[in-house]
């Protein structure tokens, strides 16, 4: 998947987030450049990136739908993985997309969101974003609510560092 990192928003502020070091790879984007399929651009932890609610928005486009063993692919993965306490990811399953959430630490204390609906198009800059509201885990694709997962937990900060294209682990 290619990702468009040209449209994070901060939640707090809603003006466009400080990445400013240019990734090695890019291609040409929905307002500008955008991460190259394979590119991964990492972030040391900074509070300002671990609010208790947020929203996260950004494009993609996919030339084909993962597969393989596993077929979830990372647009954002902040925290080592979806495991460790304080992650957020938005990801790529297969043909949908979808979210994790992890507020406690451990494999039981991870919360996803996942479309089932019409699939990822191929080909086409696609507009996805996750929120948290302190209360439900949403995922959306061009605008419309393509799952909730109700949650009930404040959020707690973690420590990680925000990675863009995979899973801060590299796993």
């Amino acid at each position: 998947p290619v990702f468009d990192h040209t449209c994070g928003r901060s939640a707090e502020n809603n003006t466009h987030d400080n990445i400013t070091a240019p990734p090695l790879s890019t291609t040409t984007g929905v307002n500008g450049h955008a991460l190259a399929a394979g590119a991964v651009l990492n972030t040391p932890h900074d509070a300002k990136l671990d609010p208790p609610q947020f929203s996260l928005t950004g494009w993609l486009r996919l030339a084909k739908y993962p597969d393989g063993k596993d077929s979830r692919r990372w647009m954002v993965c902040k925290a080592p993985n979806e495991h460790a306490e304080g992650n957020i990811s938005l990801i790529v399953d297969g043909k949908n997309i979808g979210g994790y959430l992890n507020i406690g630490g451990g494999q039981a204390n991870c919360f996803s969101a996942a479309s089932t609906g019409a699939p990822l198009p191929l080909g086409k800059w696609t507009h996805v974003a996750m929120t948290y509201d302190g209360d439900t885990l949403r995922v959306y694709s061009e605008g419309k609510e393509a799952a909730t997962t109700k949650i009930g937990k404040p959020r707690k900060a973690g420590n990680g560092p925000l990675t863009l294209g995979a899973r801060s682990d590299n796993f």
